[in-house]
């Protein structure tokens, strides 16, 4: 054979061979990514997985048990699709989350078992909101939120958020720590921290506007009060349909009512409360007469907002050294207090809980140090409680 066949041989072999390789190549990168990727989430895994057989575990679970081992992963994410996650602040307090706690939750969906994985308890509230919120009229009673200027993406979430729920919405600035009128309360309260100040006169002016809004729009004679951490965190087990509805079933010389609270137990660190008969949840009421810390999230009447604006700070001062929103200028605390502005017989909390604080946003700006940390682990202590209270309220 002449040395030229034989080179030409050789070419056509590695000709061969090269588109043989170029052939294979994605098929062999599909299967070694894959098996990197198939502990992540089921979208990745949908990629590079051919789509019949995606779909068919979509749309039919039983066929599922005919495909491959690599497939058995989705079938789990699958069978799983309306398990929620416990959130994880719940299950690593001490005592963690009750694992005889009943699992129901509305719409269909229930709490994870521990050696379960489901959606974010975040994910289910956002979806449950969007369902719930559709076709709901429209509150005419003001909203107020209160938000600090360069906290923009909190006040895109807020206006977003409520906007099917509420016909007026209005921010209310959040006042400055270095303004003029922290530094003169500051001269009365030399001891309290400017931030603290600063988070009492924002409510203060919160309940201002309300009162203008009231009489401006002709609205109904209450107003909702928020900070721009809030959020409606226990919708799926609200009671009433909105705050009107809620406004139905109270007194009718109600002032003020708290529909988000903090409430923990000192060990000596805040835990959860996972004690039913502590709570007190009324399963035949919509309110009972209480108070507990928190004023991230409350109605007041146009009777409740003219007791508050009543209030001599400096006096107040006096009274409540301390200077907070809550435990000072609104009362809001366990047992109450003397100096609260509001008739005991007409300070209202709900049951349970209808409010609670942002996961992205539960921490406390106006604190520092150890303090911030603690008050960061009592707003989670409070959540952990309130979802502890709706499941349990749900399932009775």
């Amino acid at each position: 054979m002449h040395a030229s066949s034989v080179g030409l041989c050789v070419m056509r072999f590695k000709f061969a061979l090269f588109g043989s390789l170029l052939l294979a190549t994605p098929f062999i990168l599909r299967f070694i990514y894959f098996e990197k990727c198939q502990d992540r989430k089921k979208w990745k895994l949908r990629k590079y997985l051919p789509y019949k057989a995606v779909s068919h575990i979509v749309e039919n679970e039983a066929v599922v048990t005919n495909v491959t081992t690599s497939k058995q992963h989705l079938k789990r994410r699958v069978n799983n699709s309306r398990c929620v996650n416990i959130p994880a602040p719940c299950k690593a307090f001490i005592p963690p989350w009750p694992d005889a706690t009943v699992r129901k939750l509305p719409l269909e969906a229930r709490l994870c078992d521990n050696n379960e994985t489901g959606i974010s308890y975040q994910r289910y509230l956002d979806r449950a909101t969007v369902r719930l919120s559709a076709g709901q009229k429209k509150s005419r009673a003001p909203l107020i939120f209160i938000n600090m200027p360069k906290a923009v993406q909190r006040r895109k979430y807020i206006i977003e958020t409520f906007k099917h729920s509420f016909e007026h919405i209005v921010r209310v600035p959040g006042v400055n720590a270095n303004s003029g009128l922290v530094k003169e309360l500051k001269l009365i309260v030399p001891g309290v921290k400017e931030k603290i100040l600063a988070v009492l006169l924002s409510h203060f002016e919160a309940i201002k506007v309300a009162r203008k809004e009231i009489l401006r729009n002709n609205s109904p004679q209450y107003a909702l009060i928020i900070e721009d951490d809030a959020e409606q965190s226990f919708r799926p087990f609200w009671k009433s349909n909105g705050v009107d509805e809620l406004v139905s079933h109270l007194p009718s010389r109600w002032q003020v009512i708290q529909l988000g609270m903090t409430r923990f137990v000192v060990r000596p660190s805040p835990v959860p409360y996972y004690n039913i008969e502590k709570l007190q949840v009324k399963l035949d009421q919509y309110a009972i007469r209480r108070s507990a810390w928190g004023a991230f999230a409350y109605m007041i009447s146009k009777e409740g907002i003219e007791a508050v604006l009543q209030t001599n700070l400096e006096d107040l001062s006096k009274k409540c050294r301390a200077m907070t929103a809550d435990d000072c200028l609104l009362g809001f605390k366990p047992g109450g207090r003397p100096w609260s502005p509001f008739n005991e017989d007409h300070q209202y909390m709900v049951t349970p809980q209808m409010f609670g604080v942002h996961q992205k946003h539960a921490h406390t700006g106006h604190r520092k140090g150890r303090g911030k940390q603690w008050h960061s682990d009592a707003a989670n202590a409070g959540q952990c409680t309130a979802l502890y209270e709706n499941v349990i309220s749900f399932n009775s």
